[in-house]
């Protein structure tokens, strides 16, 4: 899972669709949790769908 932290407006809502898989610094900004480069375990692209579609 690849995290474009310089287009993120660290409104948490990756974090909140996603927690498994991202969780949020001190400012907001999201981590991935998963492996880099590597599909997160699950029904991740129906997941990963969604979050991106929910980003602002």
């Amino acid at each position: 899972m690849d995290i474009d932290r310089t287009s993120c407006q660290a409104h948490g809502l990756c974090a909140e669709l996603l927690p498994e898989h991202i969780t949020l610094d001190e400012w907001g900004y999201p981590w991935s949790t998963a492996a880099p480069y590597r599909p997160a375990p699950g029904n991740e692209p129906a997941e990963r769908r969604r979050t991106a579609r929910s980003w602002p």
